[in-house]
């Protein structure tokens, strides 16, 4: 959809219109999910009293292969959020067009085991017609509190990829719609874990190989538009060596098609 409302400003929009949501986030972070794994354990291993459990690691890998909509809990994530991509849609159309990439370092907990990545996305609502207030509202209110959490939970500074506090920012003057007696304050539409649910979900990206607990990892993340065919998508991930080459999860890459349906219709 993010073609056609840039072509749509372009072609439609008059000097000071708006358009909203007025800004786009989209942000991963790693999660867990062994309640998945459990139920699949439990089901394989007795299907019509016959144990089945040998296929299990082809199941799981199987069900790896394409990106899942479903919903993970805020407990389920294992790290701070990494924001991929950002666009103010009161600024130029080039800058939503630019390489969708991001690295982070981390260390999953003992304990836990790495099964993928959950993506999801904040849109914001601001009746400001310029681009004066994007550092005031850099970062949802939403992925500030989960950093603030992740941070009294495993401690260590937000990386540097990761979304930015707005404390120090002042909030700039807004214009007073005709419709509105005060200025209209930002309104955050959040589809992250922890946020109330929506139709959106978000996207679960099952990693083919688990990373046990205790692994260093250096998380590179590249997202490519229309690959393959126009209006699809691609995420890959890829775990850079910061582990020896033995250890589970280290120097490998996954790749998941996004594909738009709505393209196809």
């Amino acid at each position: 959809m993010l073609d056609a409302v840039l072509v749509a400003q372009e072609r439609f929009l008059k000097p000071g219109g708006l358009v909203l949501p007025s800004i786009a986030e989209v942000f991963v972070a790693p999660f867990t999910d062994t309640a998945m794994v459990s139920e699949r354990e439990r089901f394989w291993s007795d299907i019509a009293g016959i144990d089945m459990s040998s296929l299990l690691p082809n199941v799981l890998e199987e069900h790896a292969y394409e990106p899942r909509i479903e919903s993970v809990a805020f407990d389920q994530l294992l790290s701070e959020p990494v924001r991929l991509w950002r666009h103010d849609f009161r600024g130029p159309r080039k800058a939503a067009e630019a390489p969708i990439a991001a690295v982070t370092s981390w260390r999953c907990p003992e304990g836990a085991t790495l099964h993928g990545y959950v993506g999801w996305f904040d849109v914001h609502f601001d009746l400001s017609p310029g681009t004066s207030s994007l550092d005031a509202l850099r970062g949802s209110a939403l992925v500030d509190r989960l950093a603030d959490d992740f941070r009294k939970r495993f401690g260590g500074a937000l990386p540097e990829s990761g979304p930015a506090s707005s404390d120090s920012v002042t909030e700039p003057k807004r214009k007073v719609p005709r419709t509105c007696k005060q200025p209209c304050a930002p309104v955050l539409l959040s589809t992250a874990p922890g946020a109330p649910r929506t139709h959106w979900h978000q996207t679960l990206f099952f990693l083919q190989k688990p990373v046990p607990g205790g692994t260093n990892l250096q998380s590179r993340f590249e997202v490519k538009v229309n690959d393959g065919k126009r209006g699809w998508c691609s995420l890959s991930v890829q775990h850079m060596d910061d582990e020896p080459a033995d250890k589970v999860g280290a120097g490998t890459t996954q790749s998941w098609l996004l594909r738009s349906y709505a393209a196809e219709g």
